[in-house]
């Protein structure tokens, strides 16, 4: 069975986060839906950066794919946690502190992104959703 790809709505909102990372700054561009909030695509670009941009795109587009089938979470588990050996290098020479809180690669950035700003939104909105319609049932079995 071939499941087709949603087409992309004309209009989209979109949130940039500027990220850190061990060879300089990444910044992830988000579009979703205004309505659910939920992520439709994503854009990376780095400023001097010394990685490969044609990485950095292809990160984004496919990360755009599955989003687009509504896989954040799939999306999430492929990227956390991928190394790069530049950044390992380059974060080697940081101070403790800032190993810590920095991600392994550009990969493993965009996991963090969606996972901090879009993963709790979701969750926080099925839950609304669910205390919603239980309280219309019980609404509907009153009236009965």
């Amino acid at each position: 069975m071939i499941i087709k790809r949603p087409g992309r709505p004309k209009k989209l909102d979109s949130k940039s986060y500027k990220m850190e990372v061990a060879c300089g700054n990444l910044f992830v561009t988000v579009s979703f839906y205004p309505k659910t909030g939920r992520p439709f695509e994503t854009f990376v670009s780095g400023s001097k950066l010394r990685g490969c941009k044609a990485n950095q795109e292809a990160l984004g587009r496919l990360t755009s794919v599955l989003l687009q089938y509504d896989l954040l979470e799939e999306a999430i588990d492929q990227l956390e946690g991928i190394v790069c050996t530049s950044c390992s290098r380059l974060k080697g020479m940081l101070p403790k502190e800032k190993k810590i809180e920095m991600p392994n690669s550009c990969a493993d950035c965009i996991a963090k992104v969606l996972k901090e700003n879009y993963v709790a939104k979701q969750e926080d909105k099925e839950d609304k959703n669910e205390d919603k319609q239980k309280t219309d049932n019980k609404k509907d079995e009153k009236s009965k």
